[in-house]
């Protein structure tokens, strides 16, 4: 199962959530605020479904 990893600009954290919420086979997104330090930024976190069981 991919997963996808990325630390986004607090400012833009919820466009991007909206985008990949809205992408076929992902799950388990998590959002976690302040997490990142360096650059700043909300770190996130979201898994894709295996293409196998895509239709």
């Amino acid at each position: 199962m991919p997963h996808l990893r990325l630390i986004t600009p607090a400012d833009r954290t919820e466009n991007v959530v909206r985008l990949t919420e809205g992408t076929f086979g992902c799950t388990h997104l998590v959002v976690v605020p302040g997490a990142a330090r360096d650059p700043a930024g909300e770190s996130w976190r979201s898994w894709r479904a295996s293409p196998a069981r895509s239709p």
